[in-house]
């Protein structure tokens, strides 16, 4: 049995796009997925199935999501060791001044390669910092002596529509919490 994550990008956020995750996790049982489990209204999903096509799980999911709730949602599926490898990867666990609180993760749809991050850094704040690696872009919003990120993602230039715009990709966020729960999640599956 192989285990996936499941990330769908812009659901009940500011009351658009709505499903309630009981709902959601219904209809990907209904797909004959197994050990389906959703944490938290953003949508993401733990699922296991014997396939391994990651397009066509995500076509598949896509559609369903379509056909029962009348909404086009973009999905990124991740190998449960794909995500775990993401984790011990991040380049900002290396310097130990950082707080991990304010880690976030955004996954691309597709690897984005030969990219100008030098005009990039022009987006982001003077506290902000950024890294991409592959399909996955490293965040890093934190707490600095004269500047204060209570919402922490919320404020930042460098959200989903910033990369999705300048790499041409469908990009969706995460903190550092929410994966970190989903990697639990695949580890109570008893997932190497």
């Amino acid at each position: 049995m192989n285990t996936y994550i499941a990330l769908l990008r812009g659901i009940n956020l500011g009351g658009n796009n709505i499903i309630k995750m009981e709902d959601l996790r219904k209809v990907i049982v209904n797909l004959d997925y197994s050990n389906v489990k959703t944490y938290i209204q953003s949508g993401n999903v733990v699922l296991q199935t014997k396939r391994k096509n990651i397009e066509e799980l995500q076509s598949e999911i896509h559609s369903t999501i379509a056909n029962n709730f009348g909404l086009s949602i973009p999905i990124i599926v991740i190998e449960a060791r794909e995500l775990r490898e993401i984790i011990d990867s991040n380049p900002f666990l290396e310097d130990k001044n950082n707080d991990p609180k304010y880690f976030h993760f955004t996954f691309l749809n597709e690897e984005s390669t030969n990219v100008n991050t030098f005009s990039l850094n022009g987006y982001r704040g003077a506290t902000e910092e950024f890294k991409i690696n592959g399909k996955n872009i490293y965040l890093y919003l934190y707490l600095y002596l004269y500047l204060y990120l209570p919402e922490g993602y919320g404020n930042t230039q460098l959200n989903n529509n910033f990369f999705e715009r300048a790499l041409n990709r469908i990009a969706t966020t995460r903190s550092l919490k929410t994966v970190s729960k989903l990697l639990a999640m695949v580890d109570e599956l008893g997932v190497e």
